[in-house]
């Protein structure tokens, strides 16, 4: 049988052939030709690291994405090698170090094509982040003994993932080290046919922290040299006694592993190897080495069905173990003594010393169950013993985000009520010698502020409005209209503490895109001063990705969703400008705002269906602004302003049951402070710069320019 691993008088006898390779240049491509040696052997390899290789038609012994052989660059890291339809190829190899060297991050996609004799990601000393994506292809042959994301004398974080194609190879490893540790690898196979054993890690010394994960094709024992009818698919398989541990085994979909035996470990220990089985209605042929068995119950279970069906003629073993139970976001309640089987094998079933009291099962993140768990001679039965008719607390965090759009939409609508208005106005007087003015305005704010909404939300925000403005001299005043587009971004934070569970934070990214009219009527002077109008509306989209890493359901997903859907706000405002004495004014004013955000239905990432309604914005603001200009240029003022907010409730629903309300109704002070700076006549601009403050409902600060340009 052909060793394993290149020894060095391989690599002797090998010199002619390697001292011939074609070597190409970064990024290159490799499509037909070569060099050949008198024996007729044909490869390719690149000249460099960060190299990519790619065939299609042709026919070869070796391709690499780069060989440290015959350079003084040793080591091999950030190769790429595309083999495609056609090609015919002995062994290929993402990155490969003759000197034992560290090799890294190299990748082989296999689209198609014939490999016979091996495949790797990378191969040489430490070998670690490497992968191998095989999609289609044949890669079969009486000497291919190896698959193997990395391959040396470590291996560390190298991934194989198989969606397709037909593979018979004497194994498949996500990381195999032939004389140290072999830890965090990962077989993923979604697809294809697969003749041989699996292996998420393969150690000398210790393998740990490996992965196999399966959720579709079908798996069987090696065509070239039959082992028997059953094929074994390990966690973590080590050479030394007892130190296969913490590796896991995951199953999901319908692959069809009727002739697998499914080992945690190859040794008694057991010590933190995991099963986990994500799906139902599947049939292998045992199970081996496993400290705990998770079982997920997919969204279609009901009552009766089973999970996982044995069939080792000797019975199964599954003693001293440690059984948990959840169930996806989207499964539909199961009734109160309700079971399922989550392990049958008809020639008998061994159960002792095994977990047996009331587990505690998630439904996604939103319901808690208690489950009996039960053993009969031929079954492992879970029966619900105490099912939820009140959510978790902790999901009042979704509407908190969900209210993060809104909070966002609120403060575009300030700044389009203020600075925007004001913008547009100031923009178009700048031309105060003709009756029928025409300019651009644009202005922008940005701010943090903190909604105390029964636990709190903190928002930094960035929004902007630009466009074009005509100012119109009446016999009633001076009528300004304006159209605007309106950007902002918002990245939110929620924080939920609570009496009966652990608090919870959770973060959002806010953005919308929408635009509007505007308009206000600056009256002619009705005693020391003169009164104004003003209104607008807007309309657009807004988007809103939320994520609480503290809440996970039972395999470990983080409880996520994303909205997107349009929004609607209007505000209209009264006000008097009392012209005091020297140019200072004294400014009253009172404004009505409305922002509607309309129901939308989601999903969370951990399955469970949500329903937002609609959010209403009522906001009414009282308040005052003093001017007294210093001179020409420099024009400070200080205004203080009062803010109800009558609603903005966010009701949620998540399994058709109420989730704890969150509100932005109460009351907010806010205090400005800022100047208008006019530079002088020959420079035609000018800015205006404020800052608020908030104290009560709202707490924060924010700030704002406008610059008003002649054009």
């Amino acid at each position: 049988m052909r060793s394993h691993v290149f020894p060095n008088k391989v690599f002797g006898c090998l010199c002619c052939l390697f001292c011939c390779l074609l070597v190409m240049p970064h990024g290159a491509m490799a499509n037909s030709g070569g060099v050949e040696n008198p024996s007729g052997h044909v490869g390719y390899g690149g000249a460099q690291n960060g190299s990519t290789i790619i065939i299609d038609d042709s026919t070869h012994d070796w391709i690499y994405g780069y060989s440290d052989f015959g350079t003084s660059q040793h080591g091999a890291s950030g190769n790429t090698v595309f083999i495609n339809d056609g090609a015919i190829v002995k062994s290929v190899r993402g990155g490969n170090s003759v000197y034992n060297a560290d090799v890294s991050n190299n990748t082989v996609n296999v689209n198609g094509g014939t490999i016979t004799e091996g495949l790797y990601g990378g191969e040489g000393g430490n070998v670690s982040n490497n992968s191998i994506n095989i999609t289609s292809g044949n890669l079969a042959g009486e000497y291919f003994y190896e698959l193997a994301g990395g391959k040396g004398s470590t291996a560390q974080g190298n991934d194989v993932t198989i969606s397709g194609g037909y593979i018979s190879v004497q194994g498949i490893y996500g990381g195999l080290a032939y004389s140290d540790e072999a830890s965090n690898n990962r077989v993923t196979i979604t697809g294809g046919t697969v003749y041989g054993p699996v292996y998420g890690g393969k150690g000398s010394k210790s393998a740990y922290n490996n992965t196999v994960t399966i959720s579709g094709g079908t798996i069987k024992p090696y065509t070239y040299v039959d082992s028997g009818r059953i094929v074994n698919v390990y966690g973590g398989f080590s050479d030394s006694a007892a130190s296969a541990i913490n590796n896991t085994v995951r199953l999901s979909g319908a692959p069809d592993l009727s002739v697998v035996s499914l080992y945690g470990g190859n040794d008694e220990s057991r010590t933190g190897n995991t099963l986990e089985v994500h799906t139902k209605n599947l049939t292998a042929y045992n199970v081996n080495n496993f400290a705990n068995y998770h079982f997920y119950l997919p969204g279609n279970i009901q009552a009766g069905d089973t999970v996982l069906k044995l069939t080792d003629t000797a019975g199964t073993n599954i003693s001293g173990s440690q059984v948990a139970v959840g169930m996806a976001g989207g499964t539909s309640p199961l009734k109160l003594g309700e079971s399922v089987f989550l392990i049958t094998n008809d020639n008998g079933l061994t159960s002792d010393n095994i977990s047996t009291g009331s587990l505690h099962g998630k439904q996604g993140v939103s319901l808690d169950y208690e489950f009996g768990l039960s053993s009969t001679g031929t079954s492992l039965i879970a029966t619900a013993t105490k099912v939820p008719t009140d959510l978790n607390p902790q999901t009042k965090a979704f509407p908190e985000g969900h209210l993060g759009s809104m909070i966002t939409l609120l403060q575009g609508s300030d700044l389009i009520a203020g600075e925007g208005i004001e913008a547009a106005k100031h923009a178009t007087s700048l031309l105060s010698d003709t009756k029928v003015a025409f300019n651009i305005f644009t202005a922008m704010s940005a701010g943090w502020s903190r909604y105390n909404t029964g636990s709190h939300t903190d928002v930094r925000s960035f929004s902007l409005v630009a466009g074009p403005a005509i100012g119109i001299d009446l016999d009633l005043g001076r009528l300004t209209l304006g159209a605007f587009y309106e950007y902002g971004t918002g990245i939110s934070d929620t924080y939920n503490s609570f009496s009966n569970a652990p608090s919870v934070h959770g973060d959002g990214d806010v953005w919308y895109v929408g635009g509007g009219l505007l308009t206000r009527m600056d009256f002619t002077d009705a005693g020391p001063g003169n009164f104004y109008a003003e209104a607008s509306a807007r309309a657009g989209r807004v988007h809103n990705d939320y994520e609480n890493s503290d809440m996970r359901d039972y395999a470990g997903r983080i409880a996520e969703y994303s909205t997107s859907l349009p929004y609607y706000s209007i505000h209209a405002g009264l006000g008097y400008i009392w012209n005091i004495k020297d140019s200072a004014t004294l400014e009253m004013y009172g404004k009505y705002f409305w922002t509607h955000q309309p129901h939308v239905s989601t999903s969370l990432s951990t399955g469970e269906p949500v329903d937002f309604d609609s959010v209403d914005s009522h906001r009414m603001r009282l308040g005052s602004r003093l001017t007294y200009p210093i001179n020409a240029v420099f024009k400070p003022f200080l205004g203080v302003a009062w803010e109800h907010e009558f609603d903005g409730r966010s009701s949620t629903r998540i399994h058709g049951l109420p989730v704890s309300e969150p509100s932005l109704e109460g009351d907010t002070g806010i205090g400005e402070i800022g100047f208008t700076l006019s530079p002088s006549e020959r420079v035609p601009v000018d800015i205006d710069f404020t800052m608020n403050g908030y104290t009560g409902m709202r707490e924060g600060v924010g700030g704002s320019v406008v610059m008003k340009i002649k054009f």
